[in-house]
């Protein structure tokens, strides 16, 4: 599990250096992570409510 974090993380950079949208692929990497802890749904809070909040 802590190789499969190391490997996220590396692609994060990878991402970053590459000039990809920062803020997309920092809540791709994430909602992988949540994901592979067993957490799925909590982007979905985490994310929404603020969006929520602006409108």
């Amino acid at each position: 599990m802590v190789a499969v974090g190391a490997l996220i993380v590396v692609a994060v950079i990878y991402f970053v250096i590459k000039r990809y949208e920062t803020h997309m692929v920092l809540f791709v990497a994430g909602v992988v992570m949540a994901t592979l802890a067993g957490n799925g749904e909590v982007y979905q809070e985490s994310y929404t409510r603020p969006v929520c909040a602006v409108l």
